[in-house]
């Protein structure tokens, strides 16, 4: 509610801020980009049953009956529309019967948790009212309690619903770590784990042992562990076996097993890209290889692909991707690592409100950072109301001397890392090409000129697999 507010009050009055480039001052609004988390945590904001509910799907209005399941690929949903849906069973709770309400939701897949209360207290109410009030009509009651509900909007009603220049519904993309690492990638490894026996599990665990791991950016491979806690793999080690399965289980699975973790390879490594050069060409690459996942898993088990809602998220990845970019740009994954700062922040505080005091604490260090990577800030003053200042020498010093601040802050050249003095990258290369294979190309001097060579590496696979 708090953000609702505050984004709100930069749409009806600008920040002014200092733009130090030019000297002169910019005002800006808040935009809401995006609201990323997993599966359960989005279908919450967007007002939506849940994940379990007959219409599994946030985004659109995949569901209903088997039949509709098989052959409807499902209409999107709009944040207006959602919002609509939760006023009417709103309109349904002040008439007391809470059997209407309940099956209205289970209709639409439309039960938003923050007016669910209201929901629950306006049937109550209406309930002890038709019993105080024996001459008074059902709908006079109706529309005291309807106007009771809209004078205050702003509590009754979702804020990620009625936030302005926001489709909550569409604006929750697809979430990298929770539905591929530890949904498709993680179906595909239990279907050939699954079937090995003991020699082929120690098999598999050298095969996977002897990897080397440089360029694939992960730490030391633990097969014995990776076998012998299969079942209990977390992101990182799904993330191994999304780029390694391919090359050693050839043998030890069945031809539409392999075919499942190829494609399935395939589509991780078109996911996990920071930049895309070649928007049109890139979004035509991830649908063939959303449809090759599909494919390959519905020969296994058809069953699945109705059943499993992130093989239906799926089909939304390219809409995401064109909507939001990049959508490792918006996983949720690299926040895992500040759950020890979380929970400090929340033992820490005076227990009495503690997501407030959470915000609190991360704003504060926020505010630190800024001062000490040499940001500006207004300070108020008698003689100058608006005075812009930077923090002192001496502070600065000190943390560019400390190694500590910068790394625990992220500040600093150091993150940028040591780049070769004539060291040059290549355009990306296309699966189309002939011969794809990635170089590194590098200079020196002879003679007073300079001499560039390239140095082919191994041999990329394709961004998707022929049928």
């Amino acid at each position: 509610m708090t953000h609702h507010i505050q984004h709100r009050a930069t749409h009806a009055k600008l920040a002014r801020v200092l733009d130090l480039v030019t000297g002169q001052y910019m005002r800006f609004k808040l935009q809401c980009n995006c609201e990323p988390g997993d599966n359960p945590a989005q279908s919450e904001v967007a007002g939506h049953m849940g994940v379990g509910s007959n219409f599994l799907c946030h985004k659109c209005h995949a569901g209903g009956t088997k039949k509709e399941k098989q052959s409807n690929p499902g209409v999107l949903r709009t944040v207006q529309e959602t919002l609509k849906e939760v006023e009417h069973q709103l309109q349904l709770a002040s008439r007391g019967v809470a059997l209407t309400v309940t099956t209205r939701q289970t209709e639409t897949g439309v039960k938003d948790v923050y007016t669910q209360f209201w929901i629950e207290w306006l049937i109550q109410w209406s309930q002890e009212q038709q019993k105080c009030r024996e001459g008074q009509s059902l709908e006079e009651i109706k529309a005291e309690l309807m106007d009771l509900i809209e004078s205050d909007h702003d509590s009754v009603y979702n804020p990620f619903l009625t936030l302005k220049y926001s489709n909550v519904n569409q604006d929750t993309p697809v979430e990298i770590l929770h539905t591929i690492l530890l949904g498709i990638v993680k179906y595909g490894w239990h279907t050939t784990h699954t079937t090995w026996k003991d020699n082929q599990k120690a098999l598999y665990a050298s095969r996977l042992q002897s990897t080397d791991p440089e360029g694939l950016s992960i730490p030391a491979i633990c097969a014995g562990y990776i076998m012998q806690y299969a079942n209990l793999l977390i992101g990182w080690q799904l993330k191994i076996l999304a780029q390694t399965n391919v090359f050693y289980i050839y043998d030890l699975v069945s031809a539409d097993q392999y075919q499942l973790i190829k494609a399935t390879g395939v589509l991780a490594a078109l996911l996990w890209v920071p930049e895309i050069f070649n928007m049109g060409e890139y979004l035509e690459d991830v649908k063939i290889a959303v449809a090759n996942v599909l494919d390959s898993a519905a020969k296994l088990d058809p069953s699945k692909i109705i059943a499993k809602m992130k093989y239906h998220l799926l089909v939304h990845i390219p809409d995401d991707v064109e909507r939001l970019g990049s959508i490792i740009g918006q996983a949720t994954e690299s926040h895992e690592s500040f759950n020890l700062v979380f929970r400090h922040c929340s033992v820490l505080s005076n227990h009495q409100s503690p997501s407030r005091n959470i915000a609190y604490q991360l704003a504060k260090q926020d505010t630190f950072r800024h001062l000490i990577s040499g940001g500006w800030y207004k300070e108020r003053g008698e003689s100058n109301p608006e005075q812009w200042k930077l923090s002192g020498h001496v502070l600065l010093q000190y943390v560019e001397k400390s190694e500590v601040l910068k790394q625990i802050y992220h500040i600093g050249p150091h993150l940028r890392g040591k780049e070769n003095v004539g060291a040059t990258v290549l355009k990306p290369i296309s699966h189309k090409d002939k011969e794809p294979r990635s170089r590194i190309c590098q200079a020196h001097q002879e003679n007073g000129k300079v001499l560039f060579w390239c140095l082919p590496k191994a041999p990329r696979l394709p961004s998707y697999p022929a049928y």
